[in-house]
């Protein structure tokens, strides 16, 4: 592993059904995410996926990358939510190693349409083995 390798992308679509299954499991049925036609009335112009959504498709990505050692103290940090992902985006998960140092990984990590919109970014970390 080395500075600049590139963290293998994946690719989702997102589905009102995820979006559906994701608020029975965290209990945040927020209307933006679940109500569509209080979501069509909102500046979104329709239900918008939870945040956090993302940000398990960036845990699921790293932890492909790292194995064991992202279960084992691997972080995600400086996660920012540029844009809303809606049913029926195409997403892209992908990241890069931009620094090895001292037993450490460092990354920059992303998710974004399929058309190159950022909606999330951020950054990870991971020991990695000698």
């Amino acid at each position: 592993m080395k500075t600049g390798d590139e963290i293998p992308s994946r690719s989702f679509r997102m589905t009102q059904e995820i979006i559906n299954a994701w608020a029975e499991v965290s209990t945040d049925f927020n209307p933006l995410h679940v109500d569509l036609e209080f979501a069509q009335a909102s500046p979104f112009g329709g239900t918008i996926a939870h945040g956090h959504i993302a940000v398990s498709w960036l845990s699921e990505m790293l932890h492909a990358f790292f194995g064991r050692q992202w279960l084992e103290g691997g972080r995600l940090f400086e996660v920012k939510f540029i844009a809303p992902i809606k049913p029926g985006d195409e997403i892209i998960v992908a990241g890069k190693v931009t620094a090895v140092e001292g037993g450490r990984a460092f990354c920059e990590v992303w998710v974004e349409k399929a058309d190159g919109q950022k909606c999330v970014a951020g950054k990870a970390e991971c020991r990695v083995s000698d």
